[in-house]
């Protein structure tokens, strides 16, 4: 349900599916019928019920879970949904750190120093708090415990964990369940790099870049694969998410084949996690005004079209990639 005055777009249900079957077979759990998850789309942060300067929330219900939040599909908040629905809820720390781990927002934190990191843990979970900018040290926590011991480990150590639990419980928890001291586990998380990676956003039908890659795209919200609609500096937009794979690397040219204007479509360009860390570009965005040459290497990337919902019959719009050398 939603208080916005727009509708949500044709591919948002397709979408949002997609998101919710990649945690239940993250998590190695059936989705539980008739339990439900209830999604409220907001305007914007100042009428949700969360803590403050959040941007979304999820509670257990009697029905099943319920999410508010400003954005749409969004999949950490549909991760602590998944977890709701399964595991019921934890120490905040595992409960951030997994739907951080999970959406990969924000990644990982990168391996650091064993006693900076203890610290940084310990004190987290003693205080029962963490603020957006720790999550990525409570990924990391969860993270590499998921990816040294199983998820089958770390759910039965979530759910001896109390949600008050203060460290030393939560210390005497951790031993018991997977057999190696305090320390040195905490050490071998912190030192550890990251060997699992997944990305739902990028699944699907990916389309190869050869010499040149052009796209023409009839984009309105009732399209089956435009996901949205988003707000935008007040222009309202869709998305349309295609994985694109290049084969070699080279220096690759990006441009739209349009007049450009204030309400001309704009693309993402991000790397995708799958299997292995993702490539990384080194211009992210670009709208139909600009013309970008860039060194890519190969593997899969997500190209997002973000284009304005204009009612009626839109305009088509041209995307080229070409392989200049």
């Amino acid at each position: 349900m939603s208080d916005q005055p727009f509708a949500p777009c044709g591919g948002l249900a397709r979408e949002t599916d997609k998101q919710v079957e990649f945690l239940f077979d993250l998590l190695s759990e059936p989705y539980p019928p008739p339990l439900s998850i209830e999604y409220e789309w907001v305007e914007d942060n100042s009428t949700l019920t969360c803590s403050d300067n959040a941007s979304g929330c999820a509670q257990a219900t009697v029905g099943g879970a319920a999410i508010e939040s400003i954005y749409l599909a969004y999949l950490h908040e549909l991760a602590h949904a998944a977890h709701l629905l399964t595991l019921g809820t934890s120490h905040r720390v595992l409960t951030e750190g997994f739907a951080s781990y999970a959406s990969s927002q924000p990644r990982v934190a990168a391996p650091q120093d064993a006693a900076v990191f203890t610290q940084a843990i310990e004190s987290l979970l003693d205080a029962g708090t963490l603020s957006g900018e720790q999550y990525t040290l409570a990924a990391r926590f969860v993270g590499m415990t998921i990816e040294r011991h199983g998820i089958a480990a770390f759910k039965a150590f979530w759910r001896e964990v109390p949600r008050d639990a203060k460290l030393a419980e939560v210390r005497a928890t951790y031993e018991a369940s997977f057999g190696e001291s305090w320390s040195d586990a905490l050490a071998a998380i912190a030192s550890r790099e990251q060997t699992a990676f997944s990305d739902p956003y990028c699944e699907g039908d990916v389309r190869a870049v050869g010499d040149q890659l052009k796209l023409t795209l009839t984009q309105t919200c009732e399209d089956e694969d435009v996901t949205g609609p988003l707000r935008n500096s007040g222009v309202v937009t869709g998305e349309l998410p295609i994985p694109i794979e290049l084969a070699s690397e080279g220096m690759y040219r990006f441009h739209f084949d349009s007049a450009g204007g204030p309400t001309e479509p704009v693309a993402g360009l991000r790397g995708c996690s799958i299997g292995s860390p993702a490539p990384v570009p080194s211009i992210s965005l670009f709208s139909s005004q600009d013309d970008v040459t860039q060194y890519l290497g190969p593997g899969r990337y997500l190209l997002n079209i973000r284009a304005p919902l204009i009612p009626g019959d839109n305009a088509p719009i041209d995307v080229i990639i070409d392989r200049i050398q």
